[in-house]
């Protein structure tokens, strides 16, 4: 009897799932492909992870890594490209001299964005005597509280551009 009664549940279960967009647990909403470029100080900033995160804390969030040209592509937690539709805050982090992990197939880069969504980063962990590679980009563009670069999903243009200024004379 208990077999006739967990199809149902089984079946919920897995339409629930199957109904969302980058992870979320709402009606599905598919991802908008967000592709862009980080300058700092008007130069390509390369080996960068960009985060785009929900501002109202509710949506999901997404991640990119910037190539040699500071270009970018989000991915959404699931491993779909893009972003849900909504209003972003953007955080931008990157460490001087930081060994990048680059996703060599679909399956590892959704185990990267995985790790990045937990806050692990992307670069290679270091050993724990060496000191902590000093950042690049200014503190206020990786701080998630007080970045203050914004985004809209879906973007008027066709790729977006965060301009980033360090605080060098």
């Amino acid at each position: 009897m208990h077999r006739s009664s967990f199809r149902p549940v089984a079946l919920a279960v897995v339409m629930a799932f199957g109904m969302s967009g980058c992870g979320s647990s709402g009606p599905k909403v598919k991802p908008v492909k967000v592709e862009g470029v980080v300058l700092l100080d008007g130069q390509p900033l390369a080996g960068a992870t960009v985060r785009y995160l929900p501002l109202d804390g509710k949506g999901e969030s997404a991640n990119g890594l910037t190539k040699d040209d500071g270009s970018f592509r989000l991915t959404c937690l699931n491993g779909l490209d893009g972003a849900l539709p909504g209003e972003y805050k953007v955080v931008v982090t990157h460490a001087a001299g930081q060994a990048v992990e680059v996703p060599g197939s679909q399956e590892e880069a959704q185990k990267l964005a995985e790790k990045m969504m937990r806050g692990g980063g992307m670069g290679k962990k270091k050993s724990s005597s060496q000191p902590k590679p000093k950042s690049d980009v200014p503190p206020e563009y990786s701080d998630d509280s007080k970045t203050p670069l914004r985004a809209t999903v879906p973007s008027p243009e066709s790729s977006v551009t965060h301009k980033l200024k360090s605080h060098k004379s």
